[in-house]
């Protein structure tokens, strides 16, 4: 299965994610971009060029990154980047994650960004019972 992602109009903006059978976007025994366009287009009507493969093989990327709905595609980078989690976070050009001004501990404790303090804070799950 390829994984395509679907653009808005404005080519950058994902509006959708749909698998396709690998039998639909092939050529010469290989996955190829512009075959699965066609198929979409003929067979969902919206333009060839506002759909981007996002996956090849389940979870791994084709561009940089998977693409999900609201993430953006970025045409220099070839990429898809997910939306920026807090102000203070920045775009790492190479892998086009986004990156903490701090960095996540190294040890097994799960932490969530305290944007206010710039820091992480341990993930402390609530009582059940309530004690």
């Amino acid at each position: 299965m390829a994984i395509f992602a679907k653009l808005a109009d404005d080519g950058k903006t994902v509006v959708n994610i749909i698998t396709v059978d690998v039998a639909k976007t092939t050529k010469n025994n290989q996955i190829n971009e512009e075959v699965g366009q066609g198929y979409l287009y003929r067979n969902h009507g919206w333009p060839a060029e506002l759909w981007k493969i996002s996956e090849i093989e389940k979870g791994v990327p084709y561009r940089k990154n998977s693409a999900g709905i609201g993430y953006t595609y970025d045409s220099t980078r070839d990429a898809f980047i997910a939306p920026q989690p807090y102000p203070s976070w920045t775009l790492n050009e190479t892998t086009c994650k986004w990156e903490a001004p701090v960095a996540y501990p190294d040890d097994d404790k799960v932490y969530n960004w305290d944007e206010e303090n710039q820091t992480w804070v341990v993930f402390v799950l609530p009582d059940p019972l309530g004690s």
